[in-house]
């Protein structure tokens, strides 16, 4: 294990990430960057180029999924350049990226706290190509009362909703466990931190 806040002290400052990571461990890399290494200011990873363009995907643009939710939430996501199967050798059937993430200081938008965000966002992107009201209700069973609440369209497929979107559910979300006792939302924050393990996220990506 590595102590993150002892090599920075060390340093003196945030120190950056990168590496030509295998490509298979890409998003459990970005996964425990972005939920376990504090101290750090930027990454620079050499990766598949379709997966910089899904992280690089904003919330309501095509391609964007749980992972991508996270990142943007969390960091300025940037594909840099695209680096050719010919600069390998032998060279790969598949495109490559240099993918960056700068670390914003802080979220890009209140969230109210990140278990909410994600599960909201989990939910939402595990039934991607349905009405968010029929989605939610596994979480809330007033869900279309909820989505009202928060001022988005019910109908609207989880998928297309904006990264502001989603942080606002995620905080009516949090105000509706409120009501449900006074252990509702401790219960959610007891919850396994590796909840979100990288195998239910390539499950929600795909």
């Amino acid at each position: 294990d590595v102590n993150w806040a002892e090599v920075a002290k060390e340093l003196g400052e945030d120190f950056l990430i990168y590496g030509n990571i295998p490509y298979y461990l890409s998003s459990f890399i970005i996964l425990s960057i972005l939920g376990g290494i504090p101290h750090w200011k930027r990454a620079c990873f050499l990766v598949q180029l379709e997966f910089a363009e899904r992280i690089c995907a904003a919330p309501g643009e095509n391609g964007c999924g749980v992972l991508s939710a996270f990142t943007h939430l969390l960091t300025y996501p940037t594909l840099m350049f695209e680096v050719d199967a010919k600069c390998f050798t032998p060279a790969p059937k598949i495109q490559s990226a240099v993918l960056v993430l700068e670390r914003r200081d802080q979220p890009a938008f209140d969230v109210g706290q990140m278990v909410f965000f994600k599960r909201v966002v989990r939910t939402l992107f595990s039934q991607r190509r349905k009405m968010a009201r029929k989605v939610l209700q596994s979480l809330v069973p007033t869900a279309e009362e909820l989505l009202i609440k928060s001022g988005l369209d019910p109908q609207k497929r989880g998928e297309k909703y904006t990264l502001e979107e989603l942080a606002r559910l995620s905080r009516f979300y949090g105000e509706w466990l409120q009501t449900q006792g006074p252990n509702s939302i401790t219960d959610i924050q007891q919850i396994d931190q590796n909840e979100f393990s990288l195998s239910e996220i390539e499950d929600i990506e795909s």
